[in-house]
């Protein structure tokens, strides 16, 4: 009984590290058409299938991420004041994939 419980214990603890396998990542940067960098863009990631949305701000690199994705089909988004809207669409997201998307 010990030794079925010290398995089933052992199995629990080697399967939490695989959880976090199983999400993607998009990541980028937004620049300007001169390449100057663009801190403070909204940057918002849609999952097509639900249509559930994340906004995150660009960093004063112009860099944002989106961690701890479901892979699937995405739109991005990117808007900054006194620029044009840009949207990316049919992303595709693999498990453990880090897509890049530069504006």
């Amino acid at each position: 009984m010990r030794f079925a419980c010290f398995i089933f214990g052992l199995a629990l603890l080697l399967a939490v590290p695989f959880y976090g396998q199983t999400l993607g990542e998009i990541v980028g940067e937004v620049k300007d058409a001169s390449g100057a960098v663009i801190p403070g863009a909204t940057v918002t990631v849609t999952n097509v299938a639900t249509n559930a949305t994340r906004s995150v701000t660009t960093n004063e690199a112009g860099l944002y991420a989106f961690p701890a994705l479901v892979p699937g089909s995405y739109r991005v988004r990117a808007e900054a004041r006194g620029f044009k809207t840009v949207t990316r669409s049919d992303i595709g997201l693999q498990v453990q994939q880090s897509a890049r998307i530069d504006f």
